[in-house]
């Protein structure tokens, strides 16, 4: 499956994820993230509501066609900055482990994906993506859990693997060094 296209029909997305876009654009774009989203079926997202996943990835491929993906990006790195989920991991894996967990508690309905983590050695994982939001987004993600909770370095992350959603593959895979 390529990015944007939901794995199944009946996935959903809670109200609080949809929000994280808004949140996670400059100021000056939120008004527009709002109408992109609400052309899209999600008109004024409320947190705890669920609105069809594929709904919610035709915003997200619109506003990747407005905006290019280092806004993607930055809608990624800005879900640790604007969530507390993190908060209780001692560590780099452990915070890359939890990407999961919000994940699936943030999805229902079907086949919605996932985050897998396989630690390499004590300062190198891969992240295994299989879901069908962008690449950039993930990256995001990926790499601001890993500054957040990396001690005093700047993590890396490299997608390594020789398949890519952005190609139509099912699954991304990433190579974490901290």
């Amino acid at each position: 499956m390529a990015q944007y296209e939901a794995f199944s029909g009946g996935g959903e997305v809670n109200g609080d994820a949809v929000l994280s876009v808004v949140h996670g654009v400059p100021e000056a774009f939120e008004q527009k993230a709002r109408r992109i989203l609400a052309e899209n079926g999600i008109d004024d997202p409320a947190p705890d509501e669920w609105y069809a996943q594929q709904e919610w990835l035709d915003a997200f491929a619109k506003i990747e066609d407005d905006t290019g993906k280092p806004t993607l990006k930055q809608i990624g790195t800005s879900i640790p900055e604007n969530t507390d989920w993190q908060e209780d991991a001692g560590s780099v894996v452990e915070g890359l482990v939890a990407i999961n967990e919000v994940y699936q508690a943030n999805h229902r309905g079907g086949d919605v994906g996932y985050y897998a983590i396989n630690p390499i050695d004590d300062t190198t994982v891969q992240v295994e993506c299989k879901n069908p939001y962008a690449c950039a987004f993930d990256e995001g993600i990926i790499k601001a859990t890993a500054m957040k909770l990396a001690d005093s370095c700047v993590p890396s992350v490299t997608e390594i693997g020789d398949e890519c959603r952005t190609d139509g593959g099912d699954k991304c895979l990433y190579e974490v060094s901290w």
